[in-house]
């Protein structure tokens, strides 16, 4: 979670993750079992801690994005750690010292982040570093050593220093203009792989003039059907389904390897007049074992048993099956 891939995802505020279950173990070592803040450290502990051991563990096709699924987690253990170490700090010299410890490695795994793509603000991991070890000095002087002024200012200041890098890479987010079907926050690490878009949905047909040539006729000859088309995948029927604003099955899942609908399936929701053009994109069958097997046999009932449509005097690998009786 913490690598080039994943850190400026997601690591910023991780490793503060478990400074915050070991305080809030200490704090709460004597509460009763009833206590809803011990139900709650419990329960946002194991969400992350699932999450965790599940992406760790991981093979195959995993993205990023998914990991925005620790955010509450993490939002969650740190905010309530901090409050409660915050509000002890006037009676513990430990609390102070633990939501110091706290700050700085914030600023530390800020800053290992962000030396990560040293052309994008060039500066800032160094900064937030500086300020955050600068606030944690004060916030670990016992109380009444220092005025509470003063020491509220460097609470803010921890606060600003340990949002910025997230902040920062929100904002490059947010001015960058994303294509395909990988998105990711911020600037890419040099060695995370990939990059925003990277591994994106292609488009179907032949072109552009092609694919709205594909459209067109699709629209004017639904008729009666439920589903505009039937496709392999959801990348092409997301295409489409945008394109034209109707229902188009998506035959495969994700990739078009899926063994759904079967042959009888697909055979059943023709007769029914639920589907008559299929477009089944024979390079698009992923999947292992039996589940490619299905995709295969469904293609191959689609081009024995239905007839090519030609459009503009050329074939774009649509069939209608409208008069399919096998």
């Amino acid at each position: 979670m913490l690598n080039d891939q994943f850190g400026g995802q997601i690591g910023w505020l991780l490793p503060v993750v478990i400074l915050s279950i070991a305080a809030a173990v200490v704090i709460h070592r004597r509460s009763a079992r009833t206590d809803r803040r011990v139900a709650g450290y419990l329960l946002w502990s194991a969400w992350l801690l699932v999450h965790v051991l599940i992406f760790s563990f991981m093979s195959g096709i995993i993205h990023p994005y998914y990991t925005v699924i620790l955010v509450p987690a993490i939002a969650a253990l740190v905010g309530g750690a901090t409050t409660e170490l915050w509000a002890r700090r006037r009676i513990s010299r430990a609390a102070g010292g633990a939501l110091a410890a706290g700050i700085v490695v914030a600023g530390i795994t800020a800053w290992a982040i962000l030396e990560r793509t040293p052309g994008f603000l060039p500066g800032l991991g160094l900064g937030v570093l500086a300020v955050s070890v600068a606030a944690a000095i004060v916030i670990a002087i016992p109380e009444g050593l220092v005025s509470s002024r003063v020491t509220r200012g460097a609470m803010a200041l921890a606060f600003v220093a340990t949002l910025a890098g997230p902040l920062a890479f929100a904002a490059d987010t947010m001015a960058t203009a994303y294509t395909g079907g990988d998105p990711g926050a911020g600037p890419q690490a040099q060695n995370a792989g990939g990059g925003p878009g990277a591994g994106g949905p292609q488009g179907f047909g032949g072109g552009l003039t092609a694919s709205q040539a594909l459209i067109d006729y699709l629209v004017a000859n639904q008729g009666t059907a439920r589903w505009i088309v039937a496709v392999n995948g959801s990348q092409s029927a997301a295409d489409i389904q945008i394109e034209t604003g109707l229902p188009v099955m998506t035959m495969g899942g994700f990739s078009g390897g899926d063994p759904t609908p079967t042959v009888d399936e697909l055979r059943a929701y023709v007769a029914t007049g639920a589907v008559r053009f299929v477009l089944p994109d024979s390079g698009n069958r992923g999947g292992p074992g039996s589940q490619a097997n299905i995709a295969s046999a469904r293609l191959a009932w689609v081009i024995s048993t239905c007839t090519p449509v030609t459009i503009d005097g050329g074939t774009i690998g649509l069939y209608d099956c409208g008069s399919a009786t096998t």
